[in-house]
């Protein structure tokens, strides 16, 4: 494994375990079995060691993109693409699961500060691609309440089955040979209630209901 990534693993352990401010790069050097100027070199300090741990954290659960709605549109079915990056990381073994959820607990518990990671700064360009695309089921445009409204919607749909582990835990235990199955299975049944969903936002809109609040 290279220096780089061997720091990356590291750092990712401790601040899981510590969070942000109790983690040390002493320790996390100790760990890695590097020295300080190995960090700064590669990362300039703990600040932005924590913020490209968040980063890649982020995108392994999100298969985050820097730009991913491009990405969807690509897809014969960009909403399943959606989706199906959502539902992601079910795909991930529960060890670093569990790992990656606990870095975003000691975040929320005690925020770090790095101005990188606030949730509004990581998830804008995801939030609005994902509104993007809902807009064009929808027939609305990408900054349309009925849009952003959807949007938070279908993410907290997708959002539960992976992340909320106390829901996940009334579903019988699956597998880690079934995961794939069970993601591809998961994706299918959420895609059918999600067309459902849009289908209503579709006929609100035809019928002249707006969201309350949303401009005429």
């Amino acid at each position: 494994m290279e220096t780089k990534d061997r720091i990356l693993e590291a750092a990712t352990i401790e601040f899981a375990e510590r969070g942000f401010h109790g983690a040390t790069i002493a320790l996390i050097i100790h760990r890695a079995g590097v020295n300080q100027a190995a960090v700064n070199y590669h990362f300039g300090g703990k600040a932005k060691l924590y913020a490209a741990v968040i980063r890649r954290a982020m995108g392994r659960l999100l298969d985050l993109r820097d730009d991913p709605l491009t990405s969807w549109r690509q897809t014969a079915d960009p909403l399943e693409a959606l989706v199906r990056g959502m539902l992601a990381e079910n795909l991930i073994a529960s060890e670093e699961r569990d790992r990656i959820h606990r870095l975003f607990v000691w975040e929320g518990l005690r925020a770090s500060g790095v101005a990188e990671v606030a949730p509004v700064v990581m998830m804008d360009r995801h939030f609005r691609s994902v509104a993007a695309v809902l807009a064009g089921e929808i027939g609305c445009g990408e900054s349309d309440d009925e849009a952003m409204i959807d949007a938070i919607w279908v993410i907290g749909q997708c959002h539960a089955y992976g992340r909320d582990r106390a829901l996940r835990s009334h579903l019988p235990a699956v597998p880690p040979e079934a995961e794939a199955a069970y993601c591809d299975a998961l994706v299918s049944r959420l895609l059918a209630r999600i067309r459902a969903g849009l289908a209503l936002t579709r006929a609100d809109r035809a019928a002249g209901r707006k969201v309350p609040g949303a401009a005429v």
